[in-house]
C-alpha cells in the first residue's frame, strides 16, 4: 500500500542547468562527448520549446555540438 502525502514540492528534474541553452545567443554553440547525443538532443528540443527559440545539435568529429538558430 502507498501513503498519500500532501504538499511536497516537486523536485528539480536536474538536467534543464546542466547546459548553456538560455546564454547561447543566435550563432552560439556549445560542445559536449559523443556519448551526451541522445540527452543533448532531447533537451536541446525541451529548452527550446520552453524558451521559444531554436537549436540543433549535429555531429563535430569526436564530440556533438549545439548550435542556436533562432
Amino acid at each position: 500500500m502507498f501513503k498519500i502525502e500532501k504538499n511536497v514540492p516537486l523536485a528539480s528534474s536536474g538536467n534543464r542547468g546542466a547546459y548553456p541553452f538560455a546564454g547561447l545567443d543566435v550563432g552560439d554553440s556549445f560542445a559536449v562527448p559523443i556519448e551526451l547525443w541522445n540527452s543533448v538532443r532531447v533537451l536541446a528540443n525541451t529548452n527550446g520549446k520552453a524558451l521559444g527559440r531554436k537549436f540543433t545539435v549535429r555531429r563535430d568529429g569526436a564530440q556533438v555540438r549545439v548550435w542556436r538558430l533562432s
